[in-house]
């Protein structure tokens, strides 16, 4: 399809993104017009049943399409996670800017899939100094994430683990970031550098 093929063509060369980026929202895109072909709805127009899409997603299985119809039952585990639901999201909505941009989907289906706003029912204080308008779009269709739980190694493993140690020059780098919350980004304490086998 000529819109699909300009949509990867300018992400891959235009906006130099990597091989397997262009290649995850290529299946992404290809997930979008499954959905599209296998329910009979036109893709340039699907935007407004984004909701139904994003329940396809989470309970059909990536088979082939040889399973048409979606019967989720009773202690039925999802086929796809947050995450995953959320990624093919972000590259269809991508997809379907890059669509109206070109005039190949109508401009309404920008309303369709993100919630688009100005400053102006603001107050003057909150506008800021500019005197210009300023727009602002939220993504109207998104899972939320489950935060997962990170495992820190407690001191004891630590000193164990350099007390495996055979050589102080062999190995690798190993970062301890001692009193820190190093995934959020948030550090309490000094981060060492310290050489382990």
């Amino acid at each position: 399809m000529e819109a699909t093929d300009r949509f990867l063509w300018e992400l891959r060369l235009a906006r130099g993104r990597a091989e397997t980026t262009t290649k995850a929202y290529a299946e992404a895109v290809v997930l979008f017009l499954v959905w599209c072909a296998s329910t009979g709805r036109e893709w340039r127009t699907a935007a407004r049943d984004m909701g139904l899409f994003m329940i396809w997603l989470k309970w059909t299985p990536g088979n082939g399409g040889q399973r048409r119809v979606v019967v989720p039952g009773p202690r039925a585990k999802p086929v796809r996670g947050e995450r995953r639901i959320n990624k093919v999201l972000t590259a269809v909505r991508m997809f379907l800017v890059h669509a109206v941009v070109n005039k190949a989907a109508p401009v309404w289906a920008l309303e369709q899939i993100y919630e688009l706003g100005d400053d102006c029912d603001l107050p003057l204080e909150a506008r800021g100094e500019g005197v210009a308008m300023r727009y602002w779009m939220r993504a109207r269709h998104r899972l939320q994430e489950p935060e997962s739980a990170i495992d820190r190694a407690s001191d004891e493993e630590i000193v164990a683990m350099f007390l495996q140690c055979r050589s102080p020059l062999a190995g690798a780098s190993f970062f301890c970031c001692r009193g820190s919350d190093c995934a959020r980004g948030r550090s309490r304490g000094c981060a060492v550098v310290i050489r382990i086998c």
